[in-house]
């Protein structure tokens, strides 16, 4: 959806997109899946000055799905010897996940 103002020095833009999956599995979240991103221009030229321009955007997004960590196995030794011998064979960390793209991060909203 799109809306625009516009009058003598003034300029109002909004822009939204919203978007989604529509995969029979409702719990299915693409890597990029940003369902809602929100765009406002607002724009203002001064009377005084016909080359002064304010230009200020606002933009909001909702977060990206992520896999999160529950934890790591592998890689915590006790003793420092252990930890040394460790480093020699350069063993591989690890990482025990939960379900891939389970959550996701937070909103962000921004002022350009």
């Amino acid at each position: 959806m799109q809306l625009e103002y516009e009058k003598k020095k003034l300029y109002v833009g909004c822009l939204q997109h919203v978007r989604g999956s529509f995969r029979w599995d409702p719990e299915y979240n693409p890597i990029r899946d940003r369902r809602h991103n929100v765009n406002l221009l607002v724009s203002y030229a001064s009377a005084k000055f016909d080359a002064g321009k304010a230009i200020v955007r606002w933009n909001y997004g909702s977060g990206f799905p992520f896999t999160p960590t529950a934890g790591f196995y592998g890689c915590a030794l006790q003793r420092r010897h252990q930890y040394q011998l460790r480093q020699q064979q350069r063993e591989p960390e690890h990482h025990l996940r939960q379900p891939e793209l389970s959550n996701r991060l937070p909103d962000y909203a921004r002022v350009i």
